[in-house]
Parts: structure tokens; C-alpha cells; sequence
């Protein structure tokens, strides 16, 4: 669903609460400045180059509700040590043939405040030399323009260049009152034709877990989104399940009882019901804890159960590498008591999802002591906008 320019894309009370979350935030401690993540897509090395960076500016104006990608207050970025560091991961690729690369900040690769134009020029020229298929940068739509587009061109080459955004959701009231994701779909559509002119391939990432949103709304809004994804033109689509981090919104409202993790079967359902003819061109991602279960960058995680966790992550990798259907009809019709405990819970009928999206926000609200009559006048304003879930 789009909205017309007279909607107003930022809830302004969801936008101060996460001011108050980014404010609030601890620095992390780091670790590592840069790393190589590696895993097997289709039978070929595909990876991702992650670099800490100042944090994404959407972040620091305050953010996305499932996100810390912005390191709180008087955090420190060195550019020279993160570039030393790049350089270290790369090597770990000498030698091999990768089918792509995906280079990602803790936010977004175009952003200027995040990672100016000269640092940007610096990794192109560090890429520039390895063997790589497909490179891909992940950005938000809003900071892609076509200097910087046309800046990869002249250090890429030859190299099949992707341009990874986060669509989250195709419904931009979600997008406003529960993701706080502050961009429109007119500007997601408008960088799809910007970086197809280019020459270049879109994919776009697409949630799973959006809080104020129960299971079955979720699997509706992700299917719908991958479709209308498609349908803007994206070359693919990769569907994100939440983990629960520290310093979100997501931990506040896991610690008042207001959000829950994420179920599998939950990313199941959707897979079970994408049309066949996406699977060739749609991908997940983060439906499991990549740093390990004791790390403190993740405090919970999607699951199952303990009985059968292990064996339906194992099906998940399978369907990673190689989308077919026939993984997928065995992910459906995987037997467990928490597969069919998850069913029946959609079967108890269910509130009414705006009411549901509107009680989850104020319950949000009050934990922040945000003035009841602010409250009031802007869910006032969510049920006046409301649309379930395009009409």
C-alpha cells in the first residue's frame, strides 16, 4: 500500500522513543573491526564483508525498532585501522573463486556520514583485484544516487555489481508505526529504476518478526511484500528473520513482555506459501545465530524447539544453497510438537491486527511516559490511516 505526500512517513512519537533508545545505548565493546563471513549458495563460496563504521545515520536520528546499528555516544571510528583491518579479511580470499561479495557497513554503504566518498573509493580500489562474480553493497534506498553508482562502475569493471536495500515491508503504515523505517515505496520504486538504468541488479531485503504484529499478519505482510518486490522490478529477494539485540527497541519490549521472538516456522509458512516460480531468485537470511549462542552481540534468537531445532536449521542451510521446492515440502511437513503447538495458536482466531498494532505502540508509549494525550491524538491518527493489510 502507498500513501500520498500528504501521509506522514515518520511517527513522530515511535521516531523520540528511539532517540531515547539510541541515547541510552551502551557503546559496544569491539571486538573486531572488520570480518568475512563465509557460506555456500548454490554450490559456490558466496560471503560478506562487514566493517564497523560510525553508525547509520537513520540510527543516530533514531531508528529502525529492530536495529542498533549505531554505537551510542562517544564511539570512536579510525579509518586507517578499518581499512588495515579490510585488507587482512581479503586475504583470507586469496586464491579463491567467489560467486559474490557482499560489503556491508554497520548501516549503509552510500551513506556520506557513514562512509565518505573517499573511504568508499579506498575499498573499491582494495576489491578492485579479487576474484569475485557478483559484488553487492548494502545501503538504504534513500542515500543512492547515480555519481555513486556510476563511481563503482569505473573501479568494478567487468564485475556484476547488486544493490542490496532494505524494503522491510511493503506496507508503509507498518513501516511507520512499527518499524520506524522513515522512507516511502515511491523512493524503494525510484532506486530500483536508478540502479537498473545503471546496469546493475536490485535485491531487496524483506522482514520477518515485526513487532505490534502477530505470527499470521507477519506471514501475510512478508508474502505480500516479497510479490510486490518482484513486481517493482527486483532481480531478488531475501527475507530476514529478527534476532532480539542489545540496545533495540526490541529488547525493551522482550523485557516488558510486549514482543516475542520470531518462530521457523513462521519463515516456513511464508516459504511453504512464496509462488514456485519465486524460489529461483528469492534467498533467507539470519534465521539462525551466526556468532554462536553465548555471544552478547544476540540476546535471543528465531527457534523451534530444542527437540527439532537442529534438524530444521540443517534443511534451512539446504534451502540457502539451493531453493527448491521439493526442501521446502519437507520443511512444511517437518513433524513436531512445536510445528503443530504454532498451528493451533493461529487457529485460537485473533485480535483485530490494527487494534493489536495500536495496543502494542501505546503500551510502547507508556513505558516512556510519553504524554497521554500525545499518545491518544496519534493513535487517532494510525486508525484514520489504517489499511489491512493493502488495501
Amino acid at each position: 500500500m502507498e500513501r500520498t505526500d500528504s501521509y506522514e512517513k515518520v511517527n513522530p512519537i515511535l521516531r523520540d522513543i528511539m532517540k531515547t533508545v539510541f541515547d541510552s545505548r551502551r557503546i559496544f565493546p569491539v571486538e573486531y573491526l572488520s570480518s568475512i563471513r563465509k557460506e555456500v549458495v548454490n554450490d559456490k563460496i558466496s560471503c560478506q564483508l562487514w566493517f564497523i563504521s560510525p553508525g547509520c545515520s537513520h540510527d543516530n536520528r533514531g531508528g529502525c525498532t529492530m536495529c542498533n546499528y549505531g554505537y551510542g555516544k562517544g564511539f570512536h571510528f579510525d579509518k586507517k585501522l578499518v581499512l588495515d583491518s579490510i585488507k587482512d579479511n581479503l586475504k583470507e580470499l586469496e586464491g579463491e573463486v567467489i560467486q559474490e561479495l557482499v560489503v556491508g557497513p554497520t548501516g549503509s554503504f552510500f551513506d556520506n556520514l557513514e562512509v565518505p566518498a573517499a573511504l568508499r573509493r579506498e575499498i573499491y580500489t582494495l576489491l578492485a583485484d579479487v576474484d569475485i562474480e557478483n559484488l553487492c553493497f548494502e545501503t538504504r534506498c534513500d542515500t543512492i544516487t547515480y555519481e555513486k553508482l556510476r563511481e563503482i562502475r569505473e573501479y568494478a569493471k567487468t564485475k556484476t555489481i547488486t544493490i542490496e536495500v532494505g524494503v522491510e515491508c511493503t506496507n508503509e503504515w507498518i513501516l511507520r508505526n512499527c518499524v520506524n523505517k522513515g522512507q516511502t515505496l515511491k523512493e524503494v520504486r525510484d532506486a530500483v529504476s536508478m540502479i537498473h538504468e545503471m546496469g546493475m541488479r536490485t535485491s531487496a531485503n524483506i522482514s520477518l518478526g515485526i513487532p505490534f504484529v502477530d505470527d499470521q499478519l507477519g506471514v501475510e505482510l512478508a508474502l505480500k511484500s516479497v510479490e510486490d518486490a518482484f513486481g517493482w522490478g527486483f532481480d531478488e529477494a531475501v527475507i530476514f528473520t529478527y534476532h532480539i539485540k542489545p540496545g533495540t527497541l526490541l529488547e525493551v519490549l522482550d523485557r516488558n513482555h510486549l514482543y516475542k521472538t520470531v518462530s521457523l516456522w513462521s519463515l516456513v509458512e511464508t516459504l511453504y506459501r512464496v509462488p514456485e516460480s519465486y524460489l529461483g531468485k528469492l534467498s533467507i537470511a539470519w534465521y539462525k545465530n551466526y556468532y554462536g549462542k553465548e555471544s552478547p552481540l544476540i540476546i535471543k534468537s528465531p527457534e523451534t524447539c530444542p527437540v527439532c531445532e537442529s534438524e530444521v536449521i540443517a534443511l534451512l542451510d539446504a534451502f540457502k544453497n539451493k531453493p527448491t521446492r521439493q526442501l521446502v515440502e519437507s520443511l512444511y511437513g517437518f513433524a513436531c510438537d512445536c510445528r503443530t503447538a504454532w498451528y493451533q495458536s493461529l487457529a485460537f482466531g485473533r485480535d483485530d491486527p490494527m487494534e493489536n498494532c495500536i495496543k502494542g505502540f501505546q503500551k510502547t508509549a507508556e513505558i516512556y511516559n510519553i504524554d497521554q494525550n500525545l499518545i491518544e491524538r496519534e493513535a487517532a491518527y494510525m486508525r484514520e490511516s489504517w489499511s489491512f493489510p493493502y488495501d
